[in-house]
């Protein structure tokens, strides 16, 4: 006869209680850093899995998603780099990966003679189209939260990024 087992505790509320029990300082700010992480980690395993398959990672779907975003699909390596959180070397590495696949170019920058400009090509568009749309099969890492709890979250952690310095605080 199998026996039922128990729910695993959730690891944040573990932490919580163990860190309160041991008269450690500010027992909820730690769970809230807790719980951001623990939710990164999650998300960006399922967002990882998701884009697999089309051959991608998820640092260079960012990167080439910010170029199709950008005007003429171009950007300077260094705003990629500021703009992704990653270092420059990640950024040249992962663009003369895409330029072997056909996705970018490297162009000279128009103004600035010491600078460069990623250019998304055709190629990368449509992959670009593709790696979306399995991210969004699987809700971008978040499931199938609801509108309400996504806006709720956005709203909090932008109160958080200002906290922190991400962006100016708000008047």
């Amino acid at each position: 006869m199998a026996t039922a087992r128990e729910p695993e505790p959730d690891a944040v509320e573990w932490v919580r209680e163990r860190w309160a029990a041991q008269d450690l300082p500010e027992a909820g700010r730690f769970a809230a850093v807790a719980a951001v992480m623990r939710a990164h980690a999650v998300i960006v395993a399922e967002l990882d899995r998701a884009l697999r398959p089309v051959g991608i990672g998820r640092t260079s779907y960012l990167a080439l998603l910010t170029l199709a975003l950008s005007k003429g699909g171009a950007r300077p390596p260094s705003y990629l780099s500021r703009y992704l959180l990653v270092h420059q070397t990640t950024v040249t590495n992962l663009l003369d990966h895409a330029e072997k696949q056909g996705w970018v170019r490297r162009e000279p920058h128009p103004t600035d003679r010491r600078a460069s400009l990623a250019v998304l090509l055709p190629p990368g568009r449509a992959i670009v189209r593709e790696a979306t749309a399995a991210a969004a099969a699987v809700g971008f890492g978040v499931g199938d939260v609801d509108e309400a709890t996504l806006a709720t979250l956005t709203q909090a952690l932008r109160g958080v990024r200002e906290a922190v310095g991400d962006l100016p605080r708000a008047r």
